[in-house]
Parts: C-alpha cells; structure tokens; sequence
C-alpha cells in the first residue's frame, strides 16, 4: 500500500511547472488522469511525514546518509506509476523536469524507477489489455512517454518494456492475449541492437505467437515520431511490420 499511498500523493502534488512540462510534451489533461501521472516536490519532508520514513526506506523511494540525512530520488520530477495488470501500483518511476539535452549534459539518469522485478511487467498493460484482446495484436515500445502518447494517438494496444529489455517472460505474458506482437523500439543504436537481437532469437520458445519489428527512422523515438509525422505515418509503420 505504501507505493500507492506515494502515487496518490504525487497526483495530489501535480503543479502548474509539472502540468506545462507535461502539455510541452503533448500530454492530455486526459491522459495525466488515465495515467495517473503526478509531481514530487523538491522538499520532501511532508512526504516523509504523510507516508512514513520506515515505509519509504521499506520500499527504496528514500534512503538515509550515514549522517541520517533523508534523500529521495524522485524529488522534482515527474512520477509515473507502475501497475500491473491487476491494479496493483508496483513500482514508481520518476522522470527529471529537464529537456534530454540538460539530463545529458548534466549526465543525469533520465529515468529512474524503485527496484522491482521489470522483466514480468509491462508498463500501460493495465489500460491496453483490452484493446489488445480485441484486437489480437500488442505494440511494445520503450519508454513511458512512448506508451502514453501512443494511447492519445489512438494506439490504445501499446504498452512498454521500460527499456529495451523484452523478455521472454514479457512475450508469454503478452502471448496469452494477442497473436501479433510488434516491436517498435527507438532508433538509436540502442534501439537497434535490442531489435536485432530479438529478431535473431525470435524468443523461440514462445509459440503460437507472431512477433515482428517496425523500424524507426534513425533519432526518433514512438513519442517523438508521432507528434511529428502523425497517425496515418505510424500507422504505415505498423503496418508494414505485420
């Protein structure tokens, strides 16, 4: 429950610096909500206060110096929360109110999340399932913000593997609703290598399912490709990938 009593309170926290940051990035009032997105302040203490520091070191979204000074990783960022397929809020991610040259430059990590087992979960697959069931057919993308805009495009079957690490795990998971799995991953080197190496394997031990790969151009991510080109661009890509 303490997670979720976190992501409550960051919803709670959502300001107008982490709303314009939001709609700078093309995210709906409609989608923070479906999402659930919210706002760690930079000072920490009320949340320490409304939550309990033993169940914030319990969970890792604090830690304590050997001075036992609070530190939390999450502060002044946007949080995103991880539920599964159940409803059950298993992780929480932050994300640094910076453009992706600043966190480069500054060398800062551009997300960041409380350790959980990532390899059996799938970011978004608590909104999507349906449609994936109807459907027949999942997208997999990278990051959070891939998966977010994608569902306000129309994608409504995208979910994310919060990184590039799909798993097998990931693919069975996916298996049980869909025939189709189309990997669309950012095309960056990173991007790439993760495709190719999942189009070698091909996850042979997962059966029944097809799985293909939809390239982006080079620098693009989903986020990125589809506030520029638009639906009917992504949507050939989809396609040409079945």
């Amino acid at each position: 429950m303490t997670l979720k009593a976190v992501a409550q309170y960051c919803q709670d926290k959502l300001n107008d610096a982490a709303l314009r940051y939001l709609y700078g990035r093309g995210v709906s009032d409609e989608f923070i909500q479906r999402f659930e997105l919210g706002y760690c302040p930079f000072e920490v203490e009320e949340l320490v206060d409304t939550i309990g520091k033993d169940n914030l070191l319990k969970e890792g979204v604090i830690f304590e110096t050997e001075e036992g000074k609070v530190c939390c990783f999450i502060r002044n960022s946007i949080v995103f929360p991880f539920i599964n397929q159940y409803g059950k809020v298993v992780s929480i991610s932050f994300r640094p109110m910076q453009s992706n040259e600043v966190i480069k430059s500054k060398n800062l990590r551009k997300y960041w999340h409380v350790s959980f087992g990532k390899g059996s979960f799938l970011y978004g697959l608590d909104k999507a399932l349906s449609t994936i069931r109807q459907q027949e057919t999942a997208i997999v993308v990278e990051g959070q913000f891939d998966v977010i805009v994608s569902h306000q495009f129309g994608f409504a079957n995208t979910v994310g593997a919060v990184g590039s690490a799909l798993s097998a795990q990931h693919v069975k998971m996916l298996s049980r609703f869909a025939k189709n799995i189309i990997i669309v991953f950012d095309g960056d080197e990173a991007g790439r290598n993760a495709s190719e190496k999942i189009e070698k394997v091909k996850l042979r031990e997962v059966k029944n399912v097809n799985i293909t790969i939809a390239k982006l151009p080079d620098g693009d991510d989903v986020d990125s490709f589809l506030q520029s080109q638009g639906y009917e661009a992504y949507k050939e890509l989809i396609l040409s990938a079945i």
